[in-house]
């Protein structure tokens, strides 16, 4: 499947995502880079950042007729504030899908937390061939985005590796 996606000039950009170059979906890239989106609907979600430094995810009432229901209600059976221990997982659970990594700058600007926060499981994953880092970027190499999952769960805590 990959080479036929080649041969058609399609690139992958990001873990399941081809595009001609200049076309990638750019509503898509915004959910990668950890960017904010609203929720409008039955079952959608979405992420906040506050100018405060909390960031919160929120998913509206899944079933049409419920959601409709309850209808201009303000949402909050289902909206949690990520504290920082979520950050660096919820972070890397977007950017490393994307072929083209991260920065520690721009993980910093996004989560308000410093870039030694993640450098112990960076460093790690490097030593294990699952990332690579140059000057101030990293992203998952093409073992890394095999095995993603397992690359992300060390940025939670109390969820060990299983690589």
């Amino acid at each position: 499947g990959e080479v036929l996606l080649r041969q058609a000039g399609l690139l992958q950009y990001e873990v399941s995502a081809y595009a001609q170059p200049g076309y990638e979906c750019q509503h898509n890239r915004n959910y990668w880079s950890f960017g904010d989106y609203l929720g409008i609907g039955a079952g959608a979600h979405g992420k906040v950042s506050f100018e405060d430094g909390r960031i919160e995810r929120y998913s509206n009432r899944r079933q049409p007729n419920e959601f409709m229901a309850h209808a201009g209600e303000p949402v909050t059976n289902n909206k949690r504030v990520l504290n920082s221990e979520d950050l660096p997982g919820e972070f890397m659970l977007n950017v490393l899908r994307q072929n083209s990594g991260s920065t520690f700058a721009e993980f910093e600007s996004r989560t308000g937390l410093p870039a030694s926060s993640i450098q112990a499981p960076i460093s790690s994953l490097c030593g294990r061939g699952l990332l690579e880092c140059t000057d101030n970027c990293f992203r998952a190499t093409a073992l890394g985005l095999r095995f993603l999952d397992t690359v992300v769960a060390e940025f939670f805590p109390n969820q060990p590796s299983k690589v």
